[in-house]
């Protein structure tokens, strides 16, 4: 059995200036040719519960630096902080973002509390099967 990381059931990173990290094989620019082989854990904070009006949504972006976040190939991947009672969560699933992979607008995560029983769901359905 392949250890899995919890969801985060509270709303508690969802609040703004949360620091979190960005996971996933992505492009990390813009017409990168191919996919970055490694891991990349990008930087990132939360920037509101809500999203351009969209619920359901979690924006992030890696202020003040602007230097990191998502990119072609990341979706799907985990937006992950750290709790001190649990070690790293899952709060947030890649989305999107906006303009060729800026890093200086916030990008799009699905929050993954209101996701968290379907997903326990798959989980077992796919382990037990």
């Amino acid at each position: 059995t392949v250890p899995s990381i919890p969801i985060a059931k509270s709303q508690r990173f969802l609040r703004l200036g949360t620091s979190a990290r960005i996971a996933g094989w992505g492009m990390t620019y813009f017409e990168q040719e191919g996919f970055t082989r490694a891991l990349v854990w990008a930087k990132t904070k939360v920037d509101g519960a809500r999203c351009e009006g969209l619920w359901g949504r979690v924006c992030a972006v890696d202020f003040p630096k602007f230097k990191a976040g998502a990119c072609f190939g990341d979706s799907g991947g985990p937006l992950f902080a750290h709790d001190p009672k649990r070690g790293w969560v899952e709060f947030g699933i890649v989305e999107g973002g906006f303009d060729k992979c800026t890093t200086r607008r916030p990008q799009l995560f699905t929050r993954a509390d209101l996701l968290s029983k379907w997903i326990e769901g798959r989980i077992a359905a796919i382990e037990g099967g």
